[in-house]
């Protein structure tokens, strides 16, 4: 089994465990629904991170001379 394949199945693993816990039913609709949530809340910390003013986007722009002391 190659690592790509055990990623697959972890993956998949976690999303199923998640979806179980939020209480999701074995539907098509509830598995969607799990989806658009988990996605969305990575999307909201992943802008967390990015936003204007924070240490890592001023490294990322290059201006660097506020993390320097």
């Amino acid at each position: 089994m190659t690592f790509g394949t055990l990623l697959g199945i972890a993956a998949i693993g976690g999303f199923y465990y998640a979806h179980r816990k939020r209480g999701g039913e074995m539907t098509l609709d509830s598995i969607r629904s799990t989806a658009r949530d988990l996605f969305g809340e990575a999307q909201q910390r992943a802008r967390k991170l990015y936003t204007p003013g924070t240490n890592s986007q001023r490294a990322y722009d290059g201006d660097d001379a506020d993390l320097r002391h």
